[in-house]
């Protein structure tokens, strides 16, 4: 809903003589986008058969854009976490390296996965498996880097997702989100009511935007870096 002030302005202009509004809904089949409002000065005029055929065509070009946006959204988007999918990132990720470059700020590069998803689905069955990967994938989407100026949360794969991160970094602001992120999971685990944990292994990389040359050595890097930590995470958090 919306004010009809917001709807057309002009309706409440005060221009000192009557004026002659035409109000046409605009529809295609029985959604309904809106209106067209024509103003007619102090004149009476009739609108033949043309009027009508352009009043089709507007809905039918609305209802292509967007269908054009719900299948984009489907393309880029991962249905089951929301987060962007593995197309989303083939096309998006250059694009967040082309604004660190302009703006001189770094990428950091955050990869991370699940511990013991396999023991989660093998005990307690895949679709709890699917509840857990949701969860991961909110933790990551709400732990944000608090130096940041743009992120983009992405699942690439079955239980891996990435961040991408534009802006200033320092290893202490690192290890914030790294304790963050983990004490989120933490507490989900807490509350979930659910009988396993819900863990997540992290492995981050800075780089400059201007020293890219492989974007793909920034995911080997973090690979290396996330591995590290689900050796040290199984060790001292089972």
């Amino acid at each position: 809903s919306f004010e009809k002030v917001d709807m057309f302005p002009g309706l409440f202009e005060d221009t000192g003589e009557p004026t002659i509004y035409v109000f046409h809904s605009l529809h295609y089949l029985d959604r309904n986008y809106g209106y067209v409002v024509l103003n007619n000065g102090q004149s009476t005029h009739v609108y033949d058969y043309l009027f009508n055929f352009w009043l089709h065509d507007v809905a039918d070009g609305i209802e292509s854009l967007c269908r054009l946006k719900s299948v984009n959204y489907m393309y880029y988007t991962d249905i089951m976490t929301g987060l962007y999918n593995r197309n989303g990132y083939n096309t998006l990720l250059f694009d967040v390296v082309a604004e660190a470059k302009k703006k001189g700020k770094s990428i950091l590069y955050a990869l991370a996965d699940m511990n013991f998803l396999k023991k989660i689905n093998d005990t307690y069955g895949h679709e709890e498996g699917d509840v857990a990967i949701k969860a991961a994938a909110s933790i990551i989407k709400d732990t944000v880097f608090s130096d940041a100026i743009e992120e983009k949360n992405f699942r690439i794969g079955g239980d891996e997702f990435v961040k991408i991160a534009v802006g200033d970094f320092t290893e202490e602001s690192i290890k914030q989100f790294k304790d963050r992120l983990y004490e989120a999971a933490d507490i989900y685990t807490k509350n979930s009511g659910k009988p396993y944990i819900t863990q997540l292994s992290l492995g981050c990389y800075i780089g400059k935007a201007d020293s890219v040359e492989d974007i793909d050595s920034f995911l080997s890097k973090a690979d290396e870096a996330m591995y590290q930590e689900k050796v040290r995470l199984k060790a001292t958090r089972q």
